[in-house]
């Protein structure tokens, strides 16, 4: 399953953290304003596990 999340603020970042941890979700997709807080957000993710890697992507709007 592909699951975007429009937004990283934070609510949008929770919800990011907790679909993560979905086993079902083969590729979280952030949708932000800004590169570095999708960036930043998927790299503190990766540092909690390694293994969310192949599963975050993001994009600018």
């Amino acid at each position: 399953m592909i699951v975007a999340v429009i937004g990283t603020g934070r609510v949008g970042e929770q919800v990011v953290h907790e679909l993560a941890k979905n086993a079902y979700i083969n590729e979280l997709l952030l949708i932000e304003r800004t590169r570095d807080r999708a960036e930043g957000i998927r790299k503190d993710l990766i540092d909690e596990d390694p293994g969310y890697e192949e599963k975050l992507s993001w994009t600018e709007t």
